[in-house]
């Protein structure tokens, strides 16, 4: 217990003889976290987006009217066999003119 107050009032007889040097240190090594937190934050942030963003990826495909049955059978085997694509969905011309329209 002696061994602890004497190293107690070692270490506040420096620091009150070194004001200085202790609060430059102290000020240094808050700066340091500080900027280090900021990094972290930022960093966790901008995965968090990253990954949002890459789950709503959308691909607009317009076909021609005078597309064969066959042909378009084709493209959307094409574009469903894919293992980026989680889900198709087909639209009419009508309905993706309204739609157009409303936006």
């Amino acid at each position: 217990m002696q061994t602890f107050i004497t190293g107690f009032r070692t270490t506040l007889t420096n620091i009150l003889s070194n004001k200085q040097t202790f609060f430059l240190s102290v000020t240094t090594i808050t700066i340091s976290i500080f900027i280090l937190g900021l990094f972290l934050m930022l960093f966790s942030n901008l995965n968090g987006f990253l990954a949002k963003l890459d789950d709503e990826v959308q691909l607009t495909v317009y076909l021609n009217d005078n597309i064969s049955s066959a042909e378009r059978n084709v493209l959307e085997d094409i574009i469903s066999k894919s293992p980026f694509v989680k889900s198709t969905t087909k639209v009419s011309k009508e309905k993706a003119w309204k739609e157009f329209q409303s936006n």
